[in-house]
């Protein structure tokens, strides 16, 4: 969910190392969250439920509503991750993974709540929580991860999302890499004519659809 700002918290995948390299893994992971149960929860009646790719303060420029996030649905995301070659034991879960944040703010409420959705679709998910001093030294500088949990400002150009899915992005924690987003990021700094720069971010919000680098 984003808050009253252009802030966004979303789920991320370790795309290099982890099992989450198997889009099927990332997608039925999106099936698996429920955003309105988390934003109910934990959101505490501020912001507003996260449904799109790029804040949803861009509509009417840069915004496509026609690409959003995946609605939940348990039995679905059950089978993506039995087409990627998982079968549940005789605790019903079909793999173990770890999901990594922090302390602050209602990260840990969010996490449990995340852990607890997971579940219902077979994932058991081991929680990681800790200062943000050793999440950074775990997620962002070795890399020893499979799924972590970061927020941060999708402003004040629309453009400012290259952090986080461009492949030499500075908050790009996935290592996420597809030269089709980076030419298209490179074109929504060039272009300056409105209609333009929204067919830009268009495809780039089919893309993150399609490859769902993070979950929102």
């Amino acid at each position: 969910f984003h808050y009253l700002s252009i802030n966004r918290t979303y789920i991320t995948f370790n795309m290099e190392t982890s099992i989450f390299k198997d889009v099927r893994l990332r997608q039925a992971v999106a099936m698996g969250v429920d955003r309105q149960g988390i934003y109910d929860r934990v959101a505490n009646g501020t912001g507003a439920l996260a449904e799109y790719f790029i804040s949803p303060l861009w509509e009417g420029k840069y915004l496509d509503k026609q690409y959003t996030m995946p609605a939940r649905d348990v039995e679905a995301a059950k089978k993506l991750i039995e087409e990627a070659g998982y079968t549940q034991d005789e605790n019903g879960y079909y793999f173990t993974c770890t999901l990594d944040t922090f302390e602050s703010g209602n990260f840990k409420d969010t996490a449990t709540v995340i852990q607890a959705q997971l579940k219902e679709i077979g994932i058991e998910v081991k929680l990681n929580i800790s200062e943000i001093a050793n999440f950074q030294t775990k997620v962002l500088d070795n890399y020893n991860f499979d799924m972590a949990m970061n927020s941060g400002s999708q402003g004040p150009d629309a453009n400012a999302i290259e952090n986080r899915i461009g492949s030499n992005g500075s908050l790009n924690i996935s290592k996420y890499a597809n030269p089709e987003i980076d030419e298209l990021l490179k074109q929504g700094i060039a272009v300056s004519d409105k209609a333009e720069r929204g067919e830009v971010y268009k495809q780039i919000q089919e893309i993150l659809k399609r490859d769902l680098p993070m979950v929102i």
